[in-house]
């Protein structure tokens, strides 16, 4: 009964009560529809793939995009997470700074192997002894004389070629999945 006291000629029941009941009566045929479909999706399930791969959803001629073919060519693999520093002059020690303490943050991660950048990488050394492997920059001695960082870059240089014609610098970081 209805607080005007007018009752519906259906005897007060609303429409969704009718559908809630026509369920329940016909509950036999809802479960064996619902077995169906379910049988009828499962072969559609099985072939779904998740696709994590962020370049097949942007066009090659992204600069995102060519920025990660160009990475994975020098840097190789899928099991790799690469962050991209770019600074007018990735030499100055501030930048020098930054990238150092980037790579002892990574490298702290748990789940990263190894995390591998200009703060951490080998230099092998002609000596008097024979060769000589040391670090490229002594750990928590960031140069910051403009001789120092003169002579980083053209140790740089040396070890690997001019890296690009814009000043950029790669933070490589290797997680393992």
């Amino acid at each position: 009964m209805s607080l005007s006291g007018n009752t519906p000629a259906d005897g007060g029941r609303r429409p969704r009560s009718r559908f809630a009941d026509a369920i329940v009566r016909g509950r036999r045929l809802v479960v064996l529809l619902t077995l169906a479909l379910t049988v009828a999706a499962v072969p559609g399930a099985l072939r779904l793939r998740v696709n994590a791969d962020f370049v097949t959803y942007r066009s090659a001629d992204n600069p995102v995009v060519r920025a990660y073919h160009y990475v994975a060519r020098v840097f190789g693999g899928n099991e790799t997470g690469v962050v991209l520093l770019t600074a007018p002059d990735v030499y100055r020690p501030d930048v020098v700074a930054l990238i150092d303490s980037l790579t002892s943050a990574y490298e702290s991660i748990d789940g990263v192997a190894y995390a591998t950048s200009l703060a951490n990488t080998l230099e092998f050394s002609a000596t008097a002894w024979g060769i000589e492997v040391g670090r490229l920059i002594r750990r928590h001695a960031i140069p910051t004389a403009p001789g120092e960082l003169d002579a980083l870059r053209q140790r740089v240089g040396a070890l690997f070629g001019r890296l690009d014609d814009v000043d950029q610098l790669y933070l490589r970081v290797k997680a393992s999945f």
